[in-house]
């Protein structure tokens, strides 16, 4: 069985790496090579959901919309669940 993945624009793949009992955690993938780019995880001393890069990435600016359009979608979910 394969991890869940959702598609972000044009060059990125969300897929679930650990499901926690509120949260869960996504590699952000390069569609293309299949390299990570970053994780998407919950932070709690700011109490959401934040993109943590890998060291020597770049994001243009569709990247970082589809980033952001899915952390406030994951934003939206828990929202909803409290």
């Amino acid at each position: 069985m394969t991890a869940p993945e959702v598609r972000l624009g044009k060059y990125m793949i969300a897929r679930v790496v650990e499901i926690k009992p509120k949260t869960a955690v996504y590699d952000i993938l390069s569609v293309h090579h299949g390299t990570k780019l970053g994780q998407i995880r919950w932070y709690g001393p700011w109490r959401q959901y934040i993109f943590e890069p890998e060291p020597l990435t770049v994001f243009n600016r569709d990247c970082m919309l589809a980033i952001c359009g899915f952390l406030q979608g994951l934003m939206d979910a828990r929202n909803k669940e409290a």
